[in-house]
């Protein structure tokens, strides 16, 4: 079992539990708030697909580009549950998929290639902007 995790899209969070075969997906309502909920929705839906933390193989992110703090939550969630569990990670560029039946296809390919847990990175695509400009 593969978890893939979409903070990208700045309103919206989608996590895919991917078996190889069949894949199941969870999306959430997240504007503003991937700190508080994100967590908290993989392991609701892990227990609620009877999957134990312990059987994932592998961990998938969606490394940008997208909001600032939307990706940093996503991919630091990716790289602790990677190192925690000593598992294969592997990041997509939003540009490489169009859906997401895509983004699984793509993640699966990736995942077979890793060797072992890689720290990811987000990409912004451009510099962040997190404040407001000076006038």
């Amino acid at each position: 079992m593969n978890l893939l995790i979409n903070t990208s899209v700045s309103n919206q969070t989608t996590i895919v539990l991917d078996g190889g075969g069949l894949f199941y997906s969870h999306g959430f309502s997240s504007e503003f708030h991937q700190a508080e909920k994100l967590l908290k929705e993989i392991d609701l839906f892990l227990k609620k697909k009877k999957v134990s933390p312990k059987a994932l193989q592998g961990i998938g992110v969606v490394l940008g580009p997208g909001p600032f703090t939307a990706l940093r939550m996503g991919v630091v969630v990716a790289n602790t549950l990677g190192y925690a569990l000593n598992i294969k990670t592997a990041g997509l560029k939003q540009s490489e998929f169009e859906s997401l039946e895509d983004m699984v296809k793509k993640f699966r390919s990736k995942i077979k290639k890793a060797k072992s847990f890689k720290i990811l990175e987000p990409f912004y695509g451009r510099a962040p902007n997190i404040t407001k400009p000076n006038k």
